[in-house]
């Protein structure tokens, strides 16, 4: 064969996709076995031209033969070649129309039907078409046959099924509404053990159907049942016992069902509840109530600590930027809320006390979730767990510490804080709390220059300045003895 031609040939074959590049050398040794049985079975190939002698000026080629090149070494006679690749399917494009007229049309028609239906109430109500009770009555039987035809296309059209569903623990909720707030026809416990029992009714059947979706639906109808029945009245244990009822089912079927948009739904709804009474029961009033509402805010805050570990230590952590976003949010909003119930006790030690406390708790928590061992995803998880419990802590202390101490103490602590971080972090080989050190170091050196020198007195100038200045450099040595040591066990590895 021509040289230039046969090298263009190797050049075509080998720019094939694998699955023709191996039909290829199929159809190679399929033909030298079907010439190999033919020269067993006396049959000749007389018709076929003898090899082309190169001259002799060519020299030897030192490729191997073509059939090398394409399929490697001869195989011998009768072997099985070896199945081909298994490569991952192409991944399919987005059904639009798919998720238009499934989904979306379910949901907006859903919508559209809650909507209608209140509609129609009001327009009952203006016109006295029907009376209160036949109201109320009309809109439990539609929300009860929305949840019976859910059920029954529930295999079908599992989609369909759960929006269904849902829209009919929508118009539940509703009728209950009117039923107390617009009619007075029951009373406000009656109403609420009512408003509970739908809730419970959505959540088993989402437990049932396996669908999170009707789950969420659930938890954020249970959640609107006090803004929806309140009167003016505050009745806080009944409340907050609800809540914290509320979300332990909710932080239960997240964590064994894996639904963790229960606890993302769950920990904004609460603040909303626990925040709104505080606003206005204990904001700005002379005699506020305080010790009951801060035990319930203490359980509260274990809940969702003990959420966090548990699903952390499972594998099954809240890894998403959201999810340690709400972690912070926890820390962020569990001290607002004490700071206010605790705002009313001039005692010092209260104060200390709160701050001291919450960041003990998430700095214990964030301990508790490196403790189990997993493997490599359920590490992932419980390191971003741990991270964002131990940030919460490290903020936590750093403004309970600006919260409690004066001017002059603050800038002391808070030099301390820094070197007690660096020699953690250098130690712990934790990048990131040595950063934070750091900054805690610049953030104190830059809050004595420019706010204290000139505030303090002379001797708290002097003392502040020789501290600060003896901390920083004990940081320095320590950071270039361990810096070391950290290199070498790491360079060892």
């Amino acid at each position: 064969m021509d040289e230039p031609l046969l090298a263009r040939t190797i050049a075509t074959l080998r720019q094939l996709p694998p699955e023709q590049l191996r039909t290829v050398a199929e159809f190679a040794e399929f033909a030298r076995q079907r010439s190999g049985n033919a020269a067993e079975s006396g049959v000749t190939l007389a018709a076929l031209p003898s090899p082309i002698t190169p001259p002799a000026a060519v020299p030897a080629r030192s490729e191997p033969p073509l059939g090398a090149q394409l399929a490697g070494p001869a195989l011998p006679r009768g072997s099985v070649l070896p199945p081909p690749p298994n490569f991952p399917p192409a991944r399919p494009a987005a059904d639009w129309e798919r998720f238009a007229g499934e989904n979306l049309a379910a949901r907006l028609g859903i919508a559209a039907l809650v909507l209608g239906v209140g509609f129609f109430v009001k327009y009952a109500f203006d016109t006295d078409l029907l009376g209160p009770l036949a109201q109320v009555l009309g809109g439990v039987g539609i929300g009860g046959l929305l949840i019976l035809t859910g059920h029954w296309q529930r295999r079908a059209v599992p989609a369909l099924a759960s929006v269904l569903t849902g829209g009919g623990v929508a118009v539940l909720y509703l009728s209950g509404t009117l039923a107390f707030q617009q009619y007075q026809l029951i009373s406000q416990p009656v109403a609420f053990g009512l408003m509970a029992a739908v809730t419970l009714l959505a959540g088993a059947l989402a437990v049932y159907y396996d669908r999170a979706e009707l789950a969420v639906v659930a938890l954020v109808g249970g959640f609107a049942a006090p803004l929806l029945l309140r009167t003016g009245v505050a009745r806080w244990p009944a409340l907050f016992t609800y809540v914290l009822l509320l979300d332990a089912g909710a932080l239960a079927l997240a964590l064994y069902r894996r639904w963790p948009a229960l606890a993302r739904v769950a920990w904004p709804a609460t603040a909303v509840l626990f925040g709104g009474w505080v606003v206005n029961q204990v904001v700005g009033q002379p005699r506020p109530i305080v010790a009951g509402p801060l035990g319930f805010g203490t359980a509260l805050v274990a809940l969702f600590l003990g959420y966090a570990v548990a699903a952390a230590r499972r594998g099954r952590g809240p890894t998403a930027p959201i999810d340690r976003i709400l972690i912070l949010a926890q820390a962020a909003g569990a001290a607002l809320a004490g700071e206010a119930l605790v705002a009313h006790w001039p005692s010092f030690l209260a104060h200390a006390a709160l701050w001291f406390r919450l960041t003990v708790a998430f700095a214990a928590a964030g301990q508790l979730a490196r403790l189990a061992p997993a493997d490599a995803a359920g590490v992932a998880a419980q390191n971003a767990v741990a991270d964002a419990l131990w940030t919460a802590a490290l903020g936590l202390l750093t403004v309970g510490v600006a919260m409690v101490f004066s001017r002059f103490t603050l800038t002391l602590v808070w030099a301390l804080e820094a070197l007690a971080l660096l020699a953690i972090g250098l130690r712990l080989k934790a990048r990131r709390v040595r950063v934070t050190g750091l900054a805690l170091f610049a953030l104190t050196l830059g809050k004595l220059v420019v706010l204290d020198a000139w505030a303090f007195s002379p001797g708290q100038r002097v003392v502040a300045f020789g501290v600060v200045g003896a901390l920083l450099l004990a940081g320095s040595f320590l950071y270039q003895r361990l810096r070391a040591l950290v290199e070498a066990e790491a360079g060892e590895k």
